[in-house]
């Protein structure tokens, strides 16, 4: 009964409220608490261990994925299905910083995607707010997703 209410309250809203036509916008202090409830159900150290049955393996690969793929899409501020249609070739790993620093990093590749006709796109680690760092949670997510691979190349 509630949840009909509340559609029929949202029907009559004027205004700005009512031509919205987007989620609300996840906050930084939620990206914290996912990431942080996900690392303690799924501590990191978890996804280097052998896999003994399905179900552990599903249960990791979940959270990999959530983590890169959250931090990912917060990252480089894109829709989700865009997020979903990259791939690996979209990925250049061993990039090198320009001088003095030189610093390693790796570059996601967002060609002909709305809005990013002027966007810089990802520029670099995050290191300060852990639960967004892309640079940790992807090729994390990479790293377990190479090892699933080789676990399905051995069994078939």
């Amino acid at each position: 009964m509630a949840v009909i209410h509340a559609v029929k309250v949202r029907a009559v809203e004027k205004g700005h409220a009512a031509s919205r036509n987007h989620a609300k916008l996840i906050m930084i202090e939620e990206m914290k608490k996912i990431i942080d409830w996900s690392e303690k159900m799924c501590p990191d150290d978890l996804l280097t261990l052998p896999v003994k049955d399905l179900e552990t393996l599903m249960f990791r690969a979940e959270h990999a994925l959530m983590r890169a793929f959250i931090s990912s899409a917060f990252t480089l501020w894109t829709r989700c299905f865009e997020l979903l249609t990259l791939q690996e070739q979209d990925i250049r790993e061993d990039c090198v910083g320009p001088v003095p620093y030189y610093i390693p990093h790796f570059k996601i590749v967002l060609e002909n995607r709305k809005g990013w006709q002027h966007a810089k796109g990802y520029e670099g680690p995050r290191t300060d707010v852990h639960a967004i760092d892309m640079s940790t949670h992807l090729p994390k997510w990479q790293a377990y997703l190479q090892k699933l691979q080789e676990v399905f190349i051995v069994l078939h």
